[in-house]
């Protein structure tokens, strides 16, 4: 009616979520744009986890730029720098935290260590592979992780910051829960536990088999 001063319209969106508002008329139409606003948690809110520093908790500070570190039981080895070179977690194994810039060209994983790599928010890991093969296996990253061949992980793998992958295969008992982004050139392939809070962007195929 040209009368009508104002209207009370509701949009209700395709996520489920609605929006109303009074609106008022002119000349006896109306005009309103709607716009849904998502609300974006990050990965601590979610969580409540923080990205691990070199500034505390380290048994020992690695500041080469080049060789192998010894990991041993109980032992948090800290990088900071650019370093390129190999990993031996050895005697239990322990923690690798980088907080620099790391080339791993290896990692060799001796008499059924256990292997953790925690990479802070000002990190980065580039390496051609990583082979977690016991459930005892972790990688936890808040910086940048990039792995340029495929990863077929029976650990566990948190990402709260940016992973790059060629392909990704979940083997059984493997354990993955991604809370930033995790892109993924090739096929993925989940034969266990995915859980994404995050951005999980395949190129490739998305199996889901398990």
């Amino acid at each position: 009616p040209s009368n009508t001063e104002r209207l009370y319209v509701m949009c209700v969106f395709p996520s489920g979520s609605s929006k109303g508002l009074y609106v008022e008329t002119t000349e006896g139409y109306f005009k309103h744009t709607f716009t849904e606003v998502t609300e974006t948690k990050s990965a601590q809110a979610l969580t409540g986890a923080t990205s691990p520093v070199c500034t505390e908790g380290c048994s020992e500070t690695v500041t080469t730029t080049s060789g192998n570190i010894i990991v041993e039981k109980n032992k948090t080895i800290c990088l900071t720098g650019n370093f390129t070179g190999g990993i031996t977690f050895q005697n239990e194994g322990g923690t690798l935290r980088i907080c620099g810039n790391a080339i791993l060209q290896y990692v060799n994983v001796n008499g059924g260590a256990k292997m953790m790599i925690e990479i802070s928010g000002s990190g980065t890991l580039q390496t051609n592979n990583l082979n977690l093969n016991s459930s005892s296996n972790k990688i936890s990253n808040w910086g940048v992780l990039a792995i340029s061949g495929n990863i077929s992980p029976q650990g566990i793998i948190e990402n709260y910051g940016t992973v790059n992958v060629s392909g990704y295969n979940n083997n059984s008992g493997g354990v993955l829960k991604n809370y930033g982004t995790l892109n993924i050139a090739g096929n993925f392939n989940n034969n266990a536990t995915t859980e994404n809070g995050g951005s999980l962007v395949v190129s490739g195929h998305f199996n889901n088999n398990g």
